[in-house]
């Protein structure tokens, strides 16, 4: 049996849902607004904890009011209806959430391990790794004022950090040796 499914939206790591779309989908017979009302009474829901009024613009007549429901308020709903369309309504949010808490452990695992290398990794040392990098490939041309250029570093610095790296310092001084340069 297929059921009419219920948009979810997520904003800010919140899950919500529009009430008309869950009173459409739970087929009940009761007018929306009433049914909204009945409901919140009935179940002391909580404006601004459980569910947000929103006033939107009809086509002609007066503005219509929108609900939109917190995860937890939509499977209470589902719940209470006590018919089999929100049995599975319910289901579906329940798996839903699931699987929106899976998707944000692994958001949360990916963060802490990119901050993890961003911690053990100095800003300093990534840009002075990136600027060794364009050194070396351009040792070949022995052209350093393009790098002096690229990078708006004097002379003197981009010396003292090759002098720090003994590997590209000797390879630098073996390319201008070769290249008759020094």
């Amino acid at each position: 049996m297929s059921i009419a499914l219920v948009p979810i939206k997520n904003d800010n790591g919140h899950q919500y849902v529009n009430g008309r779309d869950l009173h459409q989908a739970l087929e009940v017979s009761k007018d929306f607004s009433s049914w909204m009302k009945y409901k919140i009474e009935q179940y002391s829901f909580i404006e601004q904890e459980d569910y947000i009024k929103m006033t939107s613009l009809s086509n002609g007549g007066r503005p219509k009011i929108e609900y939109i429901l917190t995860i937890n308020m939509a499977k209470e709903l589902a719940l209470v209806e006590r018919n089999e369309k929100g049995k599975q309504i319910r289901h579906y949010f329940i798996q839903a959430e699931e699987r929106f808490r899976e998707t944000a452990l692994t958001s949360q695992v990916m963060s802490k391990q990119v901050l993890e290398v961003k911690e053990n990794h100095n800003p300093i040392d990534i840009l002075v790794e990136d600027l060794l990098r364009v050194v070396r490939q351009n040792l070949n041309r022995g052209d350093l004022s393009s790098i002096v250029k690229e990078y708006n570093i004097s002379s003197s610095k981009l010396s003292k950090v090759l002098k720090e790296d003994k590997s590209t310092s000797r390879s630098l001084t073996y390319s201008m040796r070769k290249q008759g340069k020094i």
